[in-house]
């Protein structure tokens, strides 16, 4: 897979004026995973909102390369996935309905087929339930599988054991181990079991204003 790199450049943002942190630097490239670290309401979502494109940092400048070459801000969703337990998905949609509409828009790696993603959710008695007819913790197994395997070079999640039991942490760490291999990987969490496998961290307490 060729290189995904990302650079921020003196990152700061700010709401209500009010800093959430200030002069963030960082160069991340694939094959790397990285721990997002703060205290709830440092920013850590935000940050990953802004390196994805999600939202626009109050100064600075984030840029992204592939293979060398400079991607416009407007193609960034082309080459990520992004999971978190505040996006929903439609409920008027079943399970196989939700992988059918994601299929239109991103491939999945190792060719993996609509029947394998429902077997890697463990979900063939579920496959035809409508979205809110799951507990939280099988919304977020389906996050999670449509995000990991996902044919891009980034993935973004951000704190992706919410409501899962332990037996559902082991089963993502099987996904990350399977399927996040050469990808740039961004956990924002507090949960040691969410990103024990980051080898960088980078925590935004070094990034408040003083």
């Amino acid at each position: 897979m060729p290189g995904l790199l990302i650079e921020a450049e003196n990152i700061s943002k700010e709401y209500n004026y009010t800093s959430i942190f200030q002069q963030l630097n960082g160069h991340f490239e694939s094959d790397q995973s990285v721990a997002v670290l703060g205290d709830n309401g440092s920013g850590k979502s935000t940050l990953l909102q802004i390196l994805s494109g999600m939202t626009e940092p109050t100064s600075g400048v984030v840029t992204w390369r592939y293979d060398d070459k400079k991607i416009p801000d407007y193609r960034w969703y082309e080459y990520l996935s992004y999971c978190s337990p505040h996006l929903y998905f439609d409920p008027r949609f079943t399970v196989d309905e939700i992988i059918r509409q994601f299929q239109r828009v991103k491939q999945f790696q190792n060719d993996l087929t609509h029947d394998d993603l429902i077997e890697l959710m463990r979900f063939q008695p579920h496959r035809s339930k409508y979205i809110n007819e799951l507990s939280s913790g099988m919304n977020q197994r389906v996050r999670l599988v449509l995000t990991i395997c996902a044919d891009v070079p980034a993935l973004f999640l951000d704190e992706p054991c919410s409501n899962l039991d332990q037996q559902g942490v082991d089963w993502y760490h099987e996904l990350i181990s399977t399927y996040g291999p050469g990808k740039l990987i961004f956990v924002a969490s507090n949960d040691p079991r969410e990103f024990d496998f980051c080898e960088k961290r980078l925590s935004l307490m070094d990034f408040k204003k003083h």
